[in-house]
């Protein structure tokens, strides 16, 4: 069992990549309780931060969040994935060869946001 993603971010990308199924919260459940018994079984010790952050990206500034993961000491890998992931998105919308004026916003519904584990 990986336990140390925070130490190791290869680790922790890897682990992402490998596990795509995060979109679904009963398979995400099954694949968490596996590391959780696997740990317990081994004794040894099982951290983690639960993060459901579906709703939080109309409502909480990207800014202070990074922030506060900082002041967290999340590792450098971390924050710069959390912080590309949150700034300067763009969308463009073109309709039958017009393209409207990019805008910004938010990386809502995406995969990864409705069921967001990291493991420290």
């Amino acid at each position: 069992v990986e336990t140390s993603f925070c130490n190791n971010p290869k680790s922790f990308w890897d682990f992402l990549r490998k596990n795509r199924t995060f979109s679904n919260l009963p398979t995400t459940a099954l694949i968490f309780n596996g590391y959780v018994f696997e740990a317990f079984s081994k004794h040894s010790q099982f951290d983690f931060i639960f993060l459901d952050i579906t709703k939080a990206f109309d409502r909480v500034n990207h800014c202070a969040l990074l922030s506060i993961l900082l002041n967290l000491e999340f590792g450098e890998f971390l924050l710069s994935w959390f912080s590309s992931y949150l700034s300067e998105r763009k969308q463009l919308v073109k309709i039958n060869g017009f393209c409207f004026s990019p805008f910004s916003v938010t990386p809502r519904w995406a995969s990864i946001t409705r069921c967001f584990c990291i493991f420290c």
